[in-house]
């Protein structure tokens, strides 16, 4: 899906503020590759001191949050060495689905819910090995995909962790006690037997990857950044401008992928109020993107 590093089509002129220097700015021309895995930025962000990236355009000025500022780091990597994108990619965080990364923190064996099954009040779920975090409860979660016999995501959660990383407080009980693992009659591996919670979220699908980043068990948001975007969009980096024009180009089958799941992140992330500003404005970024994208094309209809 990711190919090897490449330049980019154009040069975006970003200048770096030293507060302390008065209006004295360090302009640099940089190139950033199709395949840059980065934050987007659409946002007017007020940074803090010291830490501000701005990008100067003939008639903006746009300031980005120190959350972005990952992008310019990785940038001078790939500068270095091309090969280091391709490197990354085989993280199993960007290579598999979200709940089972998901599932992984946990040392859980990824379950789906059986079809036509009544749902019971607990679920049992092996573990892969010693768990260093433990589930207290999992989440029954229908998908988007708008079909009742899809079979229930089954998504295991962290409640005092939850607590701690999100703003809504009736999703997960706050009291809770970390399940002892028990081994069943002719199972290999050890079991925990973990509460059941119905939930409804704007968008199960993406739930997944909102509670992996969410709860901090993963950190790096450019990996986030590669699930939600093309490399191409990503590549454009940082003319949102271009960044939409390119999005919008894509066939329909895509565009409408990348938009509905997108919007759905977006709507999870204002349903559960994360505490992470951090993931706030990147899926916000990047909804925006798409958003802009999707009225260039009307335009063109």
């Amino acid at each position: 899906m990711y190919p090897g590093a490449r330049r980019g089509p154009s040069d975006s002129l970003v200048s770096v503020h030293h507060p302390g220097y008065h209006d004295r700015h360090e302009s640099h021309h940089l190139t950033f590759p199709h395949d840059l895995v980065a934050a987007v930025a659409h946002l007017y962000i007020v940074c803090a001191p010291s830490s501000s990236l701005v990008w100067r355009s003939a008639d903006r000025c746009r300031r980005f949050s120190p959350a972005l500022h990952s992008f310019k780091k990785l940038y001078h990597s790939l500068r270095h060495d091309p090969h280091i994108f391709a490197m990354q990619s085989t993280s199993f965080s960007t290579n598999e689905d979200a709940l089972d990364v998901l599932c992984h923190h946990f040392s859980l064996v990824k379950r789906l819910f059986p079809p036509n099954t009544p749902l019971q009040p607990t679920f049992e779920m092996q573990l892969t090995g010693p768990a260093s975090r433990m589930a207290t409860h999992v989440l029954a979660v229908r998908p988007s995909d708008g079909n009742p016999k899809s079979p229930l995501l089954m998504v295991p959660v962290d409640g005092p962790l939850y607590h701690q990383c999100f703003g809504r407080a009736d999703f997960v009980p706050q009291s809770t006690t970390a399940p002892a693992p028990h081994l069943l009659a002719g199972a290999q591996l050890p079991s925990v037997t973990l509460p059941v919670i119905p939930v409804e979220v704007p968008h199960g699908a993406s739930l997944p990857l909102v509670l992996l980043f969410g709860l901090g068990l993963e950190t790096d948001l450019n990996l986030l950044a590669s699930r939600i975007l093309p490399p191409e969009v990503i590549g454009e980096f940082p003319n949102a401008a271009a960044m939409s024009t390119v999005m919008s180009r894509y066939k329909e089958h895509l565009f409408d992928w990348y938009l509905q799941y997108n919007q759905g992140m977006w709507k999870n992330i204002l349903a559960l109020g994360p505490r992470n500003t951090a993931l706030v404005e990147l899926v916000q970024t990047a909804y925006k993107v798409l958003a802009d994208a999707r009225r260039m094309r009307v335009r063109r209809w």
